[in-house]
């Protein structure tokens, strides 16, 4: 509970900072992760149907939605088999995952897991935020199951994907299964380091949401290596990342979830920005977006407080309980507190 940090190496802090991209070992006990697969299972149920409407709104547009849809009539689970059947028409390689938002709307479980000192605390450390002052909210979590065949996730950055004005954000990529190295055939994420930095990217490039090569920027390309359940990379808002295909020979899907957070104060994008999100999550921001004005602090229900977590209050009878505690144990709480307030921040070389 509170604001104290896991205190990471100073080492990962620098490295974070510069690449804009760390990975951290063994972030996740293994009874923790097996928690999460199972809880990830039974919420794929309740979302999967939603996944396939998604893919095909994004790869073949409205119009072939509606016409899918149009030709199902009511029938839920016909929809949901033509949306399947109208995927697995495609060529190989041209769906590159299947997504699934925010499973923890459908899972308490995950949110306490989203909400803990090993997720919420350390990305709260890595953007340097004094839990005393600012708060991190949770921006959303997504499932993405790489099926043999599908193939390469695009460069992207995540912030142009989100409808949020802010420089504060943060992805925790946990892998699902074991993850071979890229250069082994495995698909984890590949992140072009600095590139979080690199504001002449969007200013003199063209739009960062349809970059499909980085060259020749100057970029070194990162990874995670191989990556072992409960290993978690974690990257920067604006940092460009992509993934490779999943090989058709490969007998099961990759599956990986990502757990985004932002800084308490964050603003919706107004209708002057001069580039407005792409519209491919739109299914995770839509049912929070328009009860909050253009501009405004992106304050609502469905974007959680996760850090620091709230205290415990200690139970006691009375109106007054904080002053009934005994003067001697407020006095070592107090000094405790002020103690960790001067020691809770790694310092950078």
């Amino acid at each position: 509970h509170g604001c104290c940090f896991n205190m990471l190496d100073a080492k990962l802090l620098l490295q974070y900072e510069r690449h804009g991209a760390v990975t951290v070992r063994s972030l996740l006990p293994r009874p923790t992760m097996e928690s999460v697969i199972n809880e990830v299972d039974c919420a794929w149920v309740a979302i999967k149907a939603n996944a396939y409407e998604q893919k095909v709104r994004v790869l073949l547009g409205d119009d072939a939605l509606a016409q899918i849809r149009s030709s199902t009539g009511s029938d839920n689970a016909r929809f949901v088999k033509a949306l399947r059947r109208t995927l697995n028409e495609l060529p190989e390689g041209a769906v590159p995952f299947m997504q699934g938002f925010n499973l923890w709307r459908h899972s308490p479980a995950l949110l306490d897991i989203w909400r803990s000192a090993h997720l919420a605390g350390t990305a709260a450390e890595l953007l340097g935020l004094d839990g005393r002052r600012k708060k991190l909210r949770l921006y959303q979590d997504s499932l993405f199951v790489k099926r043999p065949g599908d193939g390469m996730t695009n460069w992207h950055t995540d912030l142009a994907m989100s409808p949020l004005d802010c420089n504060d954000f943060i992805t925790c990529w946990l892998p699902l299964q074991p993850i071979p190295s890229v250069d082994q055939g495995g698909s984890g994420l590949v992140f072009a380091g600095g590139s979080h930095r690199d504001v002449a990217l969007p200013f003199w490039h063209g739009d960062p949401r349809e970059l499909d090569d980085v060259s020749n920027r100057g970029y070194s390309q990162l990874t995670g290596g191989a990556l072992e359940v409960g290993d978690a990379t974690f990257h920067h808002g604006w940092t460009l990342h992509c993934a490779p295909g999943c090989s058709s020979g490969q007998s099961t899907p990759r599956r990986a979830l990502a757990v985004s957070y932002f800084t308490d104060g964050a603003t919706v994008l107004s209708s002057s920005a001069r580039l407005q999100p792409n519209t491919e999550d739109a299914d995770s921001y839509s049912d929070w977006l328009h009860d909050i004005k253009l501009g405004a602090p992106a304050r609502h229900k469905l974007l959680p407080v996760v850090w620091p977590r709230p205290r415990q209050v200690h139970r006691t009878t009375g109106p007054h309980r904080a002053s009934q505690q005994p003067k001697r144990q407020r006095w070592t709480r107090k000094k405790r507190e002020d103690r960790l307030r001067t020691t809770n921040h790694a310092t950078l070389p």
